[in-house]
């Protein structure tokens, strides 16, 4: 509590007494009132020192906060207890001043005396009530202090659980490294091996590297034995094609020559032999024409690579078309069904490319059955960046022995008196086919016919989608 402001002691009237006061009287008030006053001070230093104490202790140790806050409320016990006291001084001194009615100048002095020591007393009190207030705000510091103290304490503690965790784990890696160790003493005998094991592979990928070395070189040696014979087999071809082509021109005018005067013969001298010599001269006629046939598709033969003109587009359509005009007496003489796809466009030699659809359907018309009755079909299918023709017959078929050996030119599975021919028709359209860079082969079993596959080059882009076009066409 605060004490209310005495009242000056000039407006107190002196009550009289039984007695006057004397003037030692007031002066051991007075003094009484002093010593007060001054023990009032010194515990006003005590109590500030303590403060002060307080606050250093309070950052250290949240135990003595809470001494420290007993301590405090003590203090603010004894200064109101002080006050009470300093109360009833006042009480004292106007009951003194009420008794002192005599000496006006002397009480007014006294009076001024106890008015300035009751402003300070009541300055004190003010400093006392800051003093309080300045108290509980420590106290409220001290507070939140120990909060943050016992915050501290809590985040400590879990610090040492998490540190027992760690040092359960450390614990557990040295375990696992002590392991690790012993594995990789283990590991060091094994790598020992190991590397004992890669020099011995290193010795042996040295002598393995000599010996490469060694086939590499026998291998270029190879490769250019066989450039060599490549080239000369392609200078012997070549040569072989001129020797051809030379021969077979220039038989033709003997041959004439010859098959001329033996038909002129035989008409001449017709019934003037006997029969006898008119076989011979059959024979040496049909001889004659046989040999004219032969050197003619030879001539046909060594053409394919002399006279080819550049490959260019060419719509397979319109070439069957060709081929199946030339072939148009013997389809009829046959009775031969054609059924035909529509054909894309492709990269070729137009004249080349009728000789071979010629070759084949032609084949396909003649190696028939006696009495039946031919049936051609005709397809074709894309194969990546080519396409794949297909000409199936219902013929005798081929044996599977014989398949690779019908495109050897000259080569004859029948006699001329079955089957009438040169035998040189598959090897032009095999050298036809392979010089535009694709490939012929057969598919065939004795009596269910044969298919034959040629692949060719599809024309270039800019005719895609006619090709396509003609390709889908019903």
């Amino acid at each position: 509590m605060t004490a209310a402001p005495a009242a000056p002691l000039a407006d107190v009237a002196p009550t009289g007494g039984s007695g006057a006061a004397t003037d030692a009287d007031y002066a051991r008030a007075i003094l009484n009132i002093l010593e007060d006053f001054h023990a009032q001070h010194a515990a006003q230093d005590s109590f500030q020192k303590a403060i002060l104490n307080v606050l250093d202790d309070s950052s250290a140790e949240a135990a003595r906060l809470v001494g420290l806050q007993r301590a405090v409320v003590n203090i603010l016990e004894d200064a109101a207890g002080e006050r009470d006291r300093l109360e009833a001084a006042q009480r004292a001194v106007l009951n003194i001043l009420e008794d002192a009615g005599g000496e006006r100048e002397r009480l007014e002095s006294t009076q001024r005396a106890v008015l300035n020591i009751l402003d300070d007393a009541a300055v004190e009190r003010d400093r006392l009530e800051s003093m309080q207030r300045a108290v509980l705000n420590i106290l409220d510091d001290a507070s939140g202090e120990r909060d943050r103290l016992e915050s501290t304490q809590r985040a400590v503690l879990n610090i040492l659980d998490d540190a027992g965790g760690e040092r359960e784990r450390l614990e557990s890696t040295q375990r696992a490294v002590l392991n690790i160790l012993d594995d990789a003493g283990a590991e060091k005998i094994r790598l020992r091996q190991v590397q004992s094991a890669i020099l011995n592979i290193l010795d042996d990928f040295e002598q393995e590297k000599h010996r490469t070395e060694d086939a590499n070189r026998g291998l270029r040696r190879e490769i250019a034995e066989r450039v060599a014979a490549q080239q000369a087999l392609q200078s012997s071809n070549a040569d072989l094609e001129q020797f051809a082509y030379v021969a077979s021109h220039d038989l033709q005018e003997p041959l004439r020559m010859v098959s001329s005067y033996m038909e002129l013969f035989a008409r001449r001298y017709a019934g003037h032999v006997d029969e006898q010599a008119d076989r011979y001269i059959r024979y040496a006629v049909d001889g004659a024409r046989r040999m004219q046939a032969l050197i003619n598709a030879l001539l046909e033969y060594s053409r394919v690579g002399r006279r080819g003109a550049p490959a260019h587009t060419v719509r397979a359509d319109d070439v069957l078309d060709q081929a199946l005009e030339n072939l148009r007496p013997a389809l009829e003489q046959a009775g031969a069904l054609v059924e035909r796809e529509p054909l894309p466009s492709v990269s070729a030699d137009e004249a080349q490319l009728v000789q071979v659809f010629q070759n084949l359907v032609g084949n396909a018309v003649k190696f028939q059955p006696k009495e039946a009755r031919p049936v051609v079909r005709v397809r074709a299918a894309p194969d990546g960046a080519r396409w794949r023709f297909s000409i199936a017959d219902n013929g005798i078929g081929i044996a599977q022995a014989h398949l690779d050996r019908i495109f050897v030119i000259f080569q004859r599975l029948h006699t001329r008196a079955e089957y009438p021919g040169t035998g040189i028709g598959l090897s032009i359209c095999r050298k036809v086919v392979e010089r535009h860079g694709g490939r012929i082969w057969a598919e065939s079993e004795p009596g269910r016919g044969t298919t034959f596959h040629f692949t060719l080059p599809a024309a270039e882009t800019g005719d895609a989608a006619a090709t396509a076009a003609t390709a889908e066409a019903p």
